[in-house]
Protein backbone atom coordinates (compact mmCIF):
# COMPACT_ATOMS: atom_id res chain seq x y z
CA UNK A 1 0.00 0.00 0.00
CA UNK A 2 1.32 3.47 -0.71
CA UNK A 3 0.18 6.82 0.26
CA UNK A 4 -0.70 9.36 -2.77
CA UNK A 5 -1.70 12.55 -1.10
CA UNK A 6 -4.06 14.58 0.87
CA UNK A 7 -7.14 15.83 -0.95
CA UNK A 8 -7.32 19.78 -1.01
CA UNK A 9 -8.52 21.55 1.66
CA UNK A 10 -11.88 23.59 0.77
CA UNK A 11 -14.26 25.01 3.60
CA UNK A 12 -13.17 21.87 5.99
CA UNK A 13 -13.86 19.52 3.59
CA UNK A 14 -11.17 17.29 1.35
CA UNK A 15 -11.38 17.09 -2.39
CA UNK A 16 -9.70 14.62 -4.99
CA UNK A 17 -10.32 15.21 -8.62
CA UNK A 18 -10.60 12.33 -11.03
CA UNK A 19 -7.70 13.64 -13.02
CA UNK A 20 -5.38 13.56 -10.05
CA UNK A 21 -6.37 10.14 -8.83
CA UNK A 22 -6.39 8.82 -12.71
CA UNK A 23 -2.57 10.11 -12.40
CA UNK A 24 -1.58 8.70 -9.19
CA UNK A 25 -2.71 5.45 -10.64
CA UNK A 26 -0.25 5.77 -13.19
CA UNK A 27 2.67 6.62 -11.23
CA UNK A 28 1.59 3.84 -8.75
CA UNK A 29 1.95 1.43 -11.11
CA UNK A 30 5.26 2.87 -13.01
CA UNK A 31 6.79 2.77 -9.37
CA UNK A 32 5.47 -1.27 -8.53
CA UNK A 33 6.83 -2.71 -12.52
CA UNK A 34 9.02 -0.08 -13.86
CA UNK A 35 8.05 2.51 -16.97
CA UNK A 36 8.20 -0.57 -19.93
CA UNK A 37 3.81 -0.95 -19.33
CA UNK A 38 1.52 0.45 -21.56
CA UNK A 39 -1.44 1.52 -18.81
CA UNK A 40 -5.18 2.00 -20.05
CA UNK A 41 -7.25 3.16 -17.70
CA UNK A 42 -10.69 3.47 -19.51
CA UNK A 43 -13.33 4.23 -16.78
CA UNK A 44 -13.56 8.06 -16.05
CA UNK A 45 -12.51 8.01 -12.10
CA UNK A 46 -15.49 10.68 -10.68
CA UNK A 47 -13.75 13.50 -8.35
CA UNK A 48 -14.10 12.16 -5.08
CA UNK A 49 -15.14 14.91 -2.36
CA UNK A 50 -15.56 14.41 1.89
CA UNK A 51 -17.22 16.47 4.45
CA UNK A 52 -14.43 16.17 7.02
CA UNK A 53 -11.01 18.02 6.61
CA UNK A 54 -7.51 15.56 6.38
CA UNK A 55 -8.51 12.56 4.35
CA UNK A 56 -6.04 10.70 2.34
CA UNK A 57 -5.70 8.33 -0.65
CA UNK A 58 -3.68 5.31 -0.53
CA UNK A 59 -3.43 2.63 -3.63
CA UNK A 60 -3.79 -0.66 -3.08
CA UNK A 61 -2.28 -3.71 -5.29
CA UNK A 62 0.60 -5.78 -5.65
CA UNK A 63 3.32 -6.03 -8.26
CA UNK A 64 2.65 -9.73 -9.47
CA UNK A 65 -0.98 -8.40 -9.56
CA UNK A 66 -0.10 -5.72 -12.04
CA UNK A 67 -0.39 -6.83 -15.43
CA UNK A 68 -3.15 -7.84 -17.68
CA UNK A 69 -6.69 -7.00 -16.59
CA UNK A 70 -6.84 -6.48 -13.12
CA UNK A 71 -7.90 -3.78 -10.88
CA UNK A 72 -6.56 -0.97 -8.32
CA UNK A 73 -7.91 0.00 -5.32
CA UNK A 74 -8.21 3.72 -4.01
CA UNK A 75 -8.76 3.63 -0.44
CA UNK A 76 -9.74 6.56 1.24
CA UNK A 77 -8.87 7.13 4.95
CA UNK A 78 -9.16 9.66 7.88
CA UNK A 79 -7.05 9.18 10.50
CA UNK A 80 -6.31 5.85 9.24
CA UNK A 81 -10.09 4.63 9.36
CA UNK A 82 -11.69 3.38 6.09
CA UNK A 83 -14.15 5.61 4.73
CA UNK A 84 -14.58 4.57 1.49
CA UNK A 85 -13.00 2.54 -1.08
CA UNK A 86 -12.89 2.43 -4.93
CA UNK A 87 -11.80 -0.09 -7.49
CA UNK A 88 -10.65 1.46 -10.52
CA UNK A 89 -9.90 -1.29 -13.54
CA UNK A 90 -7.14 -1.12 -15.85
CA UNK A 91 -5.40 -3.11 -18.44
CA UNK A 92 -1.26 -2.83 -18.53
CA UNK A 93 0.69 -4.15 -20.93
CA UNK A 94 4.34 -5.11 -19.27
CA UNK A 95 7.25 -5.33 -21.81
CA UNK A 96 10.81 -6.77 -21.00
CA UNK A 97 14.11 -7.30 -22.49
CA UNK A 98 13.89 -11.30 -23.06
CA UNK A 99 16.09 -14.22 -24.56
CA UNK A 100 14.10 -15.26 -28.02
CA UNK A 101 15.72 -18.07 -30.59
CA UNK A 102 17.27 -15.90 -33.35
CA UNK A 103 16.59 -18.98 -35.70
CA UNK A 104 14.11 -21.91 -35.31
CA UNK A 105 15.23 -24.31 -32.86
CA UNK A 106 14.91 -28.18 -33.24
CA UNK A 107 13.54 -30.22 -30.76
CA UNK A 108 16.78 -31.94 -28.86
CA UNK A 109 19.37 -29.04 -29.88
CA UNK A 110 21.54 -27.94 -27.27
CA UNK A 111 20.86 -24.57 -27.33
CA UNK A 112 23.76 -22.17 -27.12
CA UNK A 113 24.62 -18.61 -27.06
CA UNK A 114 24.52 -18.42 -31.08
CA UNK A 115 20.84 -19.69 -30.76
CA UNK A 116 20.07 -16.83 -28.81
CA UNK A 117 19.40 -12.50 -28.94
CA UNK A 118 17.72 -10.14 -27.14
CA UNK A 119 13.98 -8.82 -28.10
CA UNK A 120 12.12 -6.76 -26.10
CA UNK A 121 8.75 -8.58 -26.05
CA UNK A 122 5.11 -8.18 -24.45
CA UNK A 123 5.54 -10.36 -21.29
CA UNK A 124 1.96 -10.07 -20.29
CA UNK A 125 0.99 -12.97 -19.91
CA UNK A 126 3.79 -14.87 -18.88
CA UNK A 127 4.74 -15.42 -15.04
CA UNK A 128 8.13 -14.42 -13.47
CA UNK A 129 9.13 -18.13 -13.10
CA UNK A 130 8.81 -18.80 -16.95
CA UNK A 131 11.34 -16.64 -18.03
CA UNK A 132 14.73 -17.01 -18.31
CA UNK A 133 17.92 -15.22 -18.78
CA UNK A 134 20.84 -16.12 -21.12
CA UNK A 135 22.99 -18.16 -18.32
CA UNK A 136 19.89 -20.26 -17.83
CA UNK A 137 19.50 -21.17 -21.17
CA UNK A 138 22.76 -21.53 -22.99
CA UNK A 139 23.73 -25.80 -22.63
CA UNK A 140 20.34 -26.66 -22.09
CA UNK A 141 18.69 -28.76 -24.48
CA UNK A 142 15.38 -27.76 -26.64
CA UNK A 143 12.59 -29.89 -25.41
CA UNK A 144 10.42 -29.35 -28.30
CA UNK A 145 10.62 -27.09 -31.73
CA UNK A 146 11.22 -23.39 -31.34
CA UNK A 147 9.97 -20.89 -33.78
CA UNK A 148 12.75 -18.18 -34.85
CA UNK A 149 11.98 -14.62 -32.90
CA UNK A 150 9.68 -16.81 -29.75
CA UNK A 151 10.61 -16.16 -26.28
CA UNK A 152 12.52 -18.87 -24.68
CA UNK A 153 10.51 -20.28 -22.00
CA UNK A 154 11.10 -22.25 -18.74
CA UNK A 155 8.64 -25.37 -20.48
CA UNK A 156 10.47 -24.99 -23.57
CA UNK A 157 14.31 -26.53 -22.30
CA UNK A 158 15.42 -29.23 -19.89
CA UNK A 159 18.66 -29.16 -18.11
CA UNK A 160 20.71 -32.00 -16.95
CA UNK A 161 21.36 -34.89 -19.17
CA UNK A 162 22.17 -33.38 -22.62
CA UNK A 163 21.99 -36.74 -23.73
CA UNK A 164 19.83 -39.35 -22.64
CA UNK A 165 20.34 -43.65 -23.39
CA UNK A 166 18.93 -44.09 -26.88
CA UNK A 167 19.15 -40.78 -28.22
CA UNK A 168 20.58 -40.73 -31.61
CA UNK A 169 24.32 -38.53 -31.20
CA UNK A 170 26.86 -37.67 -33.94
CA UNK A 171 30.11 -38.45 -33.53
CA UNK A 172 33.40 -36.90 -34.86
CA UNK A 173 36.46 -39.05 -35.20
CA UNK A 174 39.59 -37.25 -34.62
CA UNK A 175 43.00 -38.79 -35.55
CA UNK A 176 45.49 -36.05 -36.27
CA UNK A 177 44.30 -33.89 -39.03
CA UNK A 178 41.89 -36.15 -39.80
CA UNK A 179 38.31 -35.48 -38.80
CA UNK A 180 35.27 -38.39 -39.84
CA UNK A 181 31.57 -37.52 -38.59
CA UNK A 182 29.26 -40.39 -37.77
CA UNK A 183 26.46 -41.15 -36.00
CA UNK A 184 25.52 -43.77 -33.08
CA UNK A 185 23.29 -44.54 -30.62
CA UNK A 186 23.79 -43.25 -27.10
CA UNK A 187 24.18 -46.58 -24.81
CA UNK A 188 23.98 -44.15 -21.16
CA UNK A 189 22.96 -40.71 -19.98
CA UNK A 190 25.18 -37.90 -20.41
CA UNK A 191 25.84 -34.27 -19.20
CA UNK A 192 28.57 -32.12 -20.95
CA UNK A 193 32.22 -33.38 -20.16
CA UNK A 194 30.91 -36.97 -19.54
CA UNK A 195 32.80 -40.09 -21.47
CA UNK A 196 29.92 -41.85 -23.27
CA UNK A 197 30.10 -45.13 -24.47
CA UNK A 198 28.36 -45.14 -28.19
CA UNK A 199 27.14 -48.06 -30.63
CA UNK A 200 27.83 -46.94 -34.23
CA UNK A 201 24.92 -46.44 -36.42
CA UNK A 202 24.60 -50.12 -38.95
CA UNK A 203 27.18 -51.91 -36.86
CA UNK A 204 27.54 -53.74 -33.15
CA UNK A 205 31.03 -51.55 -32.65
CA UNK A 206 30.82 -49.89 -29.08
CA UNK A 207 33.27 -46.40 -29.06
CA UNK A 208 33.28 -43.91 -26.34
CA UNK A 209 34.08 -40.45 -26.47
CA UNK A 210 33.74 -37.06 -24.94
CA UNK A 211 30.19 -35.22 -24.64
CA UNK A 212 30.86 -31.71 -26.66
CA UNK A 213 29.03 -28.51 -25.07
CA UNK A 214 27.13 -28.90 -28.77
CA UNK A 215 26.40 -32.59 -27.54
CA UNK A 216 28.91 -34.10 -30.35
CA UNK A 217 30.83 -37.08 -28.80
CA UNK A 218 34.41 -36.41 -29.66
CA UNK A 219 36.11 -39.65 -30.08
CA UNK A 220 40.61 -38.83 -30.36
CA UNK A 221 42.38 -41.23 -31.71
CA UNK A 222 46.46 -40.90 -31.76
Amino acid sequence: MMTIFSGANLFSQSSFSGERLKQACIDYIHSKVGTDVEIYISSIIDDQKFPENGVIAKLKGEEYSLKGNTNLAIEFLLNEILVKRLQVPVRIKVYKEVPVAKEGIHRGQIIDNRDLQLEKKDVTNYANSELLDFEEIINSKAKRNISASSIITASHIEKGNIINKGDKVQLLVQSGNIRIQAYGEALQDAKINDMLRVRREGTKTIVQGKVAEDGTVVISQK
